[in-house]
């Protein structure tokens, strides 16, 4: 038994003619040499109210060890949408978006087009930007509207300045701690939990970005630095042909009945 197999895709390419031709640049540090590029992921939302205007974010901070990210993105009071008569505590002007770092084991790019050329930079980093939910735990006064746990504190709030102070000792209570000595495994895994992770990050001090939109004077020149070739890219070359490129761009599903291969007995 043999087979022989059919040249992948040539009858769906033999009338296809050439619409565009691009040149395909890659723009990897053409900025500067510690310039990094962040895809941001934020929850779908109808194009008649985006996140982002033309300005970006409101506020925009950054812990640069732990690639967090802490928007701040402020709310159309005009809108239908927009609760006037909340409380005070879901009374909401601004809306806090945190980010989660993303794993993405390929390599990604992100590129524009500019004239007949394809300008590619690589993705260093991918976060997705999540609504922050901490004003749901914070208590209104009178402990009205909260979490349990928020009302729960002011319960014993309440039972402890109720209850008639202590007369003042006559000595002082001493409380001592005896730990043992850590060993190296057991300080190693202090280390990796994620309890003290935690702790770094918060004791991370959280560093304001200026945030410009698509609009802005800097944006213009920093896309116009980019699209300045040969002298911040490189052209990328491969040596894959044109029905290669656009069967592994775009697979083609093979029509019903259609044989990839020839078997011949």
């Amino acid at each position: 038994m043999a087979s022989q197999a059919s040249p992948p895709y040539s009858r769906e390419f033999a009338e296809d003619r050439v619409v565009r031709e691009l040149d395909v640049w890659l723009c990897r540090g053409a900025l500067a040499s510690d310039s990094q590029t962040w895809v941001l992921q934020s929850p779908l939302r109808s194009s008649e109210r985006p996140y982002q205007g033309d300005d970006g974010f409101g506020s925009l901070h950054l812990r640069p060890a732990s690639r967090r990210l802490h928007a701040s993105v402020p709310l159309d009071a005009r809108s239908s949408e927009f609760d006037s008569e909340a409380s005070d505590f879901r009374n909401l002007h601004d809306l806090d978006l945190r980010s989660t770092p993303c794993n993405h084991e390929v390599g990604l790019c992100a590129g524009f087009v500019e004239k007949d050329s394809l300008f590619l930079l690589p993705v260093d980093h991918v976060c997705s930007l999540r609504p922050s939910m901490a004003h749901l735990d914070e208590r209104t006064p009178g402990g009205e509207g909260g979490s349990r746990a928020a009302q729960a504190r002011g319960f014993a709030e309440v039972k402890e300045e109720g209850q008639p102070s202590p007369p003042p000792p006559n000595m002082t209570p001493v409380t001592v701690h005896i730990r043992r000595r850590e060993t190296e495994q057991q300080m190693e895994a202090r280390l990796r939990s994620f309890a003290h992770l935690a702790q770094l990050e918060e004791a991370e001090p959280w560093i304001p970005l200026a945030c410009h939109g698509r609009c802005s004077e800097l944006t213009e020149q920093t896309f116009a630095a980019l699209a300045a070739s040969p002298q911040n890219a490189r052209p990328l070359a491969h040596a894959m042909d044109r029905e290669a490129y656009a069967a592994a761009v775009v697979p083609v599903h093979q029509a019903e009945g259609e044989e990839a291969t020839e078997m011949a007995v």
